[in-house]
């Protein structure tokens, strides 16, 4: 994960050819080590300190980022950081955006649903988009939304199917919705129980796997935003970036457009420029220090990923 956006940061201050000096923090399991790093990296001049990456270590150090004379980059879009530091000039913040993504799925949704589903598990991710996300999605369809914990359904998935495809048969113009935040393995065991009325729309953790066509048929139909490394060939990436170091996981390639897009947003900070970033992890916007990342949206179709319109 770190080797990857670090690759990502070189291979881009390379492509850029900037005469820059930029400090990566590397990131300890031991606050006491993640303290003197910072220390350490504070008494030095650099154009861009790059990092954190954890909340936790982001908000332990809180005292160290707040001092810091020079431009940080927090690698992280927790919406719990924005609030932390959006009023400081010299930190700025951008990552994954997750969240940020699924609500603008929201925007996109033009049916006006029956029902609403959630469908989440126990993993911190999955937990924190779904309770932050819950009230939003409620609030723009006014509508009460059904929780499901995959935790405690999975066993009784062929049921649940049953009864919901009767229901379906019953009225056969009622729209139904589900929001998932499964990893890729769980949305695999459970896309295929909803039949092919669901309307299914998700994150791009179901995407992880990027050979095997089989697991994307059983995720047909799903929409769901996903980063534009994931989309290019490695031929393609190679002409249009002269990127060496790509990975071939999907997982590993995003963090490397993360680390890559941080120099793109690097210049536009020092360009003072208000304009639309179009990097490889998305198009990245700036507000009040913050960037957000948006991807592309897609549908998995015939298992092969096809772009919907934006």
């Amino acid at each position: 994960m770190a080797k990857s956006i670090h690759d990502g940061i070189n291979d881009s201050i390379n492509n850029s050819e900037l005469d820059v000096k930029i400090e990566k923090f590397y990131e300890s399991d031991s606050l006491d080590d993640n303290f003197l790093t910072f220390k350490k990296i504070n008494t030095k001049k650099f154009d861009l300190i790059i990092g954190p990456l954890k909340s936790s270590t982001v908000l332990q150090l809180k005292e160290e980022i707040l001092s810091v004379k020079q431009k940080i980059l927090l690698l992280n879009s927790d919406s719990l950081l924005k609030n932390q530091f959006q009023n400081n000039k010299n930190i700025f913040i951008y990552g994954f955006n997750l969240e940020e993504e699924v609500l603008s799925i929201l925007d996109q949704i033009k049916l006006q649903p029956d029902e609403i589903y959630v469908v989440h598990n126990n993993s911190k991710i999955s937990q924190k988009i779904f309770l932050r996300l819950l009230p939003r999605i409620e609030n723009h369809f006014n509508l009460k939304i059904k929780m499901l914990n995959f935790s405690e359904i999975k066993s009784e998935l062929k049921l649940f199917k049953e009864k919901l495809n009767e229901q379906l048969e019953q009225e056969d113009n009622k729209v139904i919705i589900f929001f998932s935040f499964l990893n890729s393995k769980e949305s695999r065991n459970f896309r295929p129980y909803l039949g092919s009325k669901i309307h299914f729309y998700t994150t791009f953790l179901i995407n992880n796997d990027r050979y095997d066509k089989l697991q994307k048929y059983d995720l047909q139909n799903a929409i769901f935003y996903e980063m534009p490394i994931v989309l290019l060939s490695e031929k393609k990436l190679n002409s249009t970036f002269n990127i060496k170091n790509i990975p071939l996981n999907n997982i590993l390639r995003r963090f490397y457009a993360v680390g890559y897009d941080s120099i793109l947003i690097f210049k536009s900070i020092e360009n003072k420029s208000q304009n639309n970033i179009n990097g490889i992890s998305g198009t990245i916007n700036f507000r009040n220090n913050f960037y957000s990342r948006k991807g592309i949206l897609v549908k998995i179709n015939d298992g092969d990923l096809k772009k919907l319109p934006q």
